[in-house]
């Protein structure tokens, strides 16, 4: 009842009227009548409260109102009001979100906080916040994978001890199991219902139990860091910027970070962005076999660009570094295919060739991914399949000379029916880098990857606990997966960073078998001469490029697919320990004469 009153009020534009019956709704439910500035209560009070569903509902709508209230009258108190609602507001979906057990309930709140931050960036936007406006942009990014990060690292912190770690991840598993076979039974009966119900009161009682056994590891996994414009601009050189998005359904926005300023610029999601779009991504996924593919490539890809904000950052010809942070349908978008030029010819109107890019599912996800410890070894994995047992996937064709390069790079080379799920999950815990050559894809919605014997699949992937500095997946639409709003993509990617792999590339349709195995083995080639991830691939790519100048080859669909998502800075060299042994004792040699030339 109170809600069809307060739409109505709305509908006939008295904005007044319906923000009063919000506060008053808000304090009945409450059991009292409206209190503090604005009418808003504390968030102390609503803590105690058993309605904070209800009244997260009211804050949303209201915030949502005050934004179109604004947009009549532009009055600056308006938006005052407004901002300290969606604050309140996002304060209770955090409490709701850590008060939630499961992945599934706390995807639920994710999706509410969505609601509200793209208008809390409209907000901010108005008020030239630009600080808060970044806050609501990593906020409606992978705070869940953010979360799970943080675990890991709390449990470094908490040293926790293995069996403790075990049996979290034993219930977790257990839940995810029965969560996937109840999504997938076409009846489901009252004893599958039960025994899901069973495990989370499991899963329950054990995480009750750290509270009291383990305090620092329970407190420290629920203290999420969002990192602030000023800590990503320290980290920040002249040629590098960051550019984040968050999309909407009729508007979105971009920001973009260097470390002199940042800049926030609207989106309009009209039918000529759609229909840019729409044409760039169909004719990515095709060879360009002609002269008018060509020049519509051109003109979406250029168009394109400039819609996402782009052309004044690029368009000075000067080479930069960007980290892209994508939202909604540019999840599925390789920028490096953007067309910067498009009177030149390929591949110099493509934006790879004046830009190094690299993808991040948040800043903050970057930021502690960048802490987790990866294992002291040198061992590195490759698994190449070129036939399954029984045939339950097709055979690849593969070449003798991709297993020699790879086995150049990589101290075990696993092929044929060594290649099996057991094999893999066993050398993942002993090895750093790990190249996964074989077919991968999504079927009802779940992303998985063929071994020899059987399919691995991304639920699997979060039971994985050790830090990897790199994982290449060289299998088709392993970016692919489910869209969830303030999350984003669930697919191998994020699979394995919340693993604690730092860097993962990966593909975003499928993968040209041939063009594949080119780029990922110069991609190897530039590694191991120092480069950073992110200019191994630039290379890697350019090279393939160079080498297929005016042939269809050239297209986006051969080279583009293949993406970096996560930290792009080099891989450590194994002797850096060694060094840095040697010259401290050199140091301390040194002051040691100097102390007995001078006694």
């Amino acid at each position: 009842f109170e809600k069809a009153t307060l739409h109505r009020q709305l509908w006939k534009g008295n904005f007044e009227k319906a923000n009063d019956q919000y506060n008053k709704a808000i304090a009945i439910r409450l059991g009292g009548s409206p209190t503090g500035k604005f009418g808003l209560p504390s968030v102390a009070t609503i803590e105690q409260s058993p309605f904070k569903r209800d009244i997260l509902d009211f804050l949303i709508d209201k915030t949502r109102a005050l934004g179109q209230y604004y947009e009549q009258n532009k009055q600056p108190d308006i938006l005052e009001e407004a901002a300290a609602t969606m604050e309140l507001a996002d304060a209770v979906i955090d409490m709701l979100y850590f008060e939630s057990r499961e992945d599934l309930s706390k995807l639920f709140w994710r999706k509410k906080g969505a609601e509200l931050y793209l208008q809390a960036v409209s907000i901010c936007n108005a008020m030239n916040d630009l600080e808060k406006a970044f806050y609501y942009m990593e906020k409606n990014k992978g705070l869940l994978l953010l979360e799970n990060i943080t675990a890991a690292k709390a449990r470094e912190y908490a040293q926790l001890p293995d069996s403790i770690i075990d049996r979290e991840y034993q219930l977790m598993s257990r839940i995810h199991e029965w969560e996937t076979k109840l999504s997938s039974e076409a009846t489901i009966t009252p004893t599958m219902e039960a025994a899901l119900f069973e495990q989370k009161q499991a899963y329950k009682q054990f995480i009750d139990s750290l509270e009291t056994s383990y305090p620092a590891y329970y407190h420290f996994k629920q203290q999420l860091s969002v990192i602030s414009p000023k800590q990503v601009q320290e980290t920040l050189k002249h040629n590098e910027r960051v550019i984040t998005y968050i999309m909407g359904k009729k508007q979105g926005y971009v920001m973009i970070i260097s470390s002199e300023g940042m800049e926030l610029s609207t989106i309009s999601l009209d039918e000529h962005f759609d229909e840019s779009l729409a044409g760039f991504q169909e004719l990515l996924t095709r060879p360009l076999v002609s002269e008018a593919d060509l020049q519509a490539y051109k003109t979406y890809g250029h168009e394109l660009l400039k819609l996402l904000g782009l052309h004044p950052v690029v368009g000075n010809q000067t080479f930069l570094k960007l980290v892209i942070v994508p939202d909604g349908p540019l999840q599925q978008l390789p920028f490096e295919a953007l067309v910067m030029h498009p009177m030149r010819d390929f591949p110099a109107a493509f934006l790879i060739s004046n830009a190094e890019i690299s993808y991040r599912y948040s800043l903050s996800v970057g930021q502690e991914s960048a802490h987790l410890k990866v294992q002291n070894t040198d061992g590195s994995s490759a698994f190449v399949l070129s036939n399954f047992k029984d045939a339950y996937l097709p055979p690849l064709v593969r070449g003798d000379e991709e297993v020699v390069a790879l086995g150049e790079v990589f101290t075990e080379v696993f092929t044929s029916n060594k290649a099996t799920k057991e094999t893999f999950l066993k050398y993942y815990n002993q090895s750093n880098s790990i190249h996964i050559s074989t077919h991968g894809g999504v079927e009802d919605g779940v992303p998985w990857l063929g071994f020899y014997d059987a399919s691995l699949t991304l639920d699997e992937l979060y039971f994985l606990r050790n830090s990897k500095e790199l994982i290449v997946l060289s299998a088709c639409k392993t970016s692919l997966g489910n869209y969830r709003e303030g999350e984003g993509t669930f697919n191998l990617t994020r699979g394995f960073i919340n693993s604690g792999a730092k860097s993962v590339l990966a593909t975003l349709w499928d993968l040209n078998e041939k063009s594949g195995q080119e780029i990922t083995q110069t991609f190897y080639v530039q590694l191991k001469k120092g480069k950073s991830k992110s200019e191994a691939l630039r290379m890697a790519k350019l090279d393939y490029l160079n080498n297929h100048v005016n042939t269809s080859n050239i297209s986006p669909y051969y080279w583009s697919a293949l993406i970096l998502t996560g930290d792009p800075q080099a891989l450590p060299t194994g002797n850096s320990s060694l060094y840095i042994f040697l010259f401290l004792c050199i140091v301390g040699l040194a002051f040691f004469i100097f102390k007995m030339k001078k006694r």
